[in-house]
Formats: C-alpha cells, sequence, structure tokens
C-alpha cells in the first residue's frame, strides 16, 4: 500500500511537470497531439488521466476510511498454561480457592484489525452467578438483581484510551477468591464497544475445576 501510494505520487508530479511543459512550449508535443487528433487533443487526454488518477486515489482513501478495528477480550487464569475462563472450586464450600492459578483472572483487549479503536468499553455479564457491592476493583458494577447481588460489570478507561493494533491493552484483574460459585455450568457474555467498531457480544463457559481443598 505505500509502495502504490509513492508511485502514485511521482505519476502525479510527473503529469504535472508534462501539464507545465505543455503550456510553456507546446511545439514539443506536435507530433503526440496529431497522432490523438482522431480522438481529442492532448489536454482532453490529460485532463482524463488526471481525472482516473484523482479517482483512483479516491478509492484507496475510501477503502482506508472504512476500515474497522477488530477487537476481543482474552481471559487467562493468574499463571495458568492454556487460555480460557476457569475457576477452581472447593468441593464442600463451593467457594473459589485463594491460591493460584485458578483464583483470578488477567485480561487483555486485542485489536487485530488495521487500524486503531478509540475509546473502548467491555462488559461482563455472568450468568446464574452474583457478587456483592465493589467486587472487583477497577471494574464499574452496572446490573444488579434484586436479593442475588450484582452481575455484570463494565471497564470504562477514564483517559480516553485509544487500543492500537497488535498492541494488547491490560484491563484490571478479577480476582475471585472466597466467591460463590454453586452454579453447576456458570458463564459469562462480554461484550466490546469502541468508536469505530460496532458492538460484538460473545459467550463463553466458564470450566469449573472441582477440588478438595480451600
Amino acid at each position: 500500500m505505500k509502495l502504490f501510494a509513492k508511485i502514485t505520487v511521482c505519476l502525479s508530479m510527473i503529469l504535472a511537470i508534462i501539464t507545465i511543459v505543455i503550456f510553456v512550449n507546446p511545439v514539443l508535443f506536435i507530433t503526440f497531439n496529431q497522432n490523438l487528433n482522431t480522438t481529442n487533443n492532448i489536454i482532453s487526454y490529460l485532463t482524463l488521466l488526471f481525472t482516473l488518477l484523482a479517482l483512483i486515489i479516491a478509492s484507496f482513501a475510501f477503502i482506508v476510511a472504512t476500515k474497522e478495528p477488530k477487537l476481543s477480550l482474552s481471559i487467562l487464569p493468574w499463571a495458568a498454561e492454556n487460555p480460557g475462563p476457569a475457576l477452581a472450586v472447593s468441593r464442600s464450600s463451593k467457594k473459589v480457592t485463594i491460591t493460584r492459578p485458578f483464583s483470578s483472572w488477567q485480561l487483555f483487549l486485542h485489536n487485530n484489525g488495521e487500524v486503531a479503536a478509540r475509546y473502548p468499553v467491555v462488559e461482563i455479564k455472568f450468568k446464574n452467578v452474583f457478587f456483592g457491592n465493589n467486587a472487583f476493583e477497577g471494574w464499574r458494577q452496572v446490573h444488579h438483581a434484586n436479593a442475588l447481588g450484582w452481575y455484570a460489570y463494565q471497564w470504562t478507561p477514564e483517559d480516553k484510551m485509544i487500543v492500537h493494533p497488535h498492541f494488547p491493552i491490560e484491563l484490571p484483574t478479577m480476582n475471585f477468591s472466597d466467591y460463590n460459585f454453586e452454579v453447576e455450568k456458570p458463564e459469562i457474555e462480554i461484550t466490546i464497544v469502541a468508536d469505530g467498531f460496532r458492538r460484538k457480544t460473545t459467550t463463553q463457559k466458564i470450566k469449573i475445576i472441582q477440588v478438595d481443598f480451600e
């Protein structure tokens, strides 16, 4: 793409020089002009070339302008080898253990597109799992079920963050130690929005690892 842009600029400069030479000393182009006489004169021909060149440049500019970032969220249990939401839960207490790697999550926001994403917002919604006030530091609680607790959290950076392509952003860690996980097949719904990025919602199952200690 950069090579094509350089070639286009060079062609534009050459055509501009030819146009100036034609105006200053048109005698040099009499033969060429006579050859084109059956269709049109040389000025009209160059005008057509400029028009086509401008159309090509405008087309590429439109393609670049309509490109979108490609955002995704990856979840890695702290120090675990394999990605994906997973938690270690005690068989007796039904609580998440206080030991790593399956008691907290590291979260990374990726941009696999070709353009930057501005002002991203990430929301994680737990299905059939509820938490108390201020459960996760750095996350804003947004959805509440009466008599049960909070079940959805948002990460909204306050510094107008920009997610550049192929430079992942680490989100605040989610620590689940001592939280109850009695549901058999817990899931999370992840929603990502950003300026220039269409809303994307995905669902992931939480892998529960039964252990005999707390």
